[in-house]
């Protein structure tokens, strides 16, 4: 995927879904003391923030605007040192591809499965391998209950291939749950 593969999806998405109440994000802003997100078209970023510490869930689009609208939040993006992503969709891994503006290049990236490249992911029944991912970054591959600190953050990591093969949730200080497209609200309260 790439800076291309951003801008097409953004294109498509908005054609396909339009009107559709499908996709309902959170507009750019603080959600409690801890969280705060960042609206990307028909996806947010999200950001855990304890005791001065911020971690990243999720990169979204390949968003020109992005350190613009971090700074509304008052996040730097040299302040972020770990990026949790729930799966490889682009617009949950944009901000960190290759050919994106490099804004993370320092940040490590955990993940459950497709970081290494070991697998692609299959879309359309199955016909068609979704290109591979390139992230330059230092990576940490996660595996379904495991539970780790980053900076005296407590993060659970719970597989829920529903979505994508190999989706996984962050559930975070045994308080916040991060579910990627695990859930999602649309018009009809659906899930994906």
């Amino acid at each position: 995927m790439s800076k291309k593969d951003s801008e097409f999806q953004v294109k498509i998405m908005s054609f396909l879904f339009r009107g559709k109440e499908i996709f309902k994000p959170l507009n750019t802003g603080f959600i409690d003391e801890r969280v705060s997100c960042i609206r990307e078209y028909v996806a947010n970023i999200y950001f855990y923030t304890k005791d001065g510490y911020t971690i990243m869930i999720d990169a979204g689009y390949n968003y020109d605007r992005l350190a613009e609208k971090m700074s509304w939040l008052n996040i730097s993006p040299k302040d972020i040192k770990e990026i949790l992503i729930t799966h490889q969709d682009t617009d949950h891994v944009g901000a960190i591809e290759a050919d994106s503006n490099q804004l993370f290049s320092h940040a490590r990236v955990y993940e459950n499965r497709y970081l290494t490249g070991e697998v692609r992911r299959r879309v359309m029944n199955g016909w068609y391998k979704v290109p591979k991912v390139t992230i330059p970054n230092k990576k940490k591959l996660l595996h379904d209950g495991e539970v780790f600190e980053i900076d005296d953050i407590k993060i659970e990591t719970i597989l829920v291939p529903g979505h994508t093969w190999g989706h996984v949730v962050y559930l975070i200080d045994d308080e916040y749950l991060f579910t990627g497209d695990t859930i999602w609200f649309g018009a009809d309260g659906g899930y994906s």
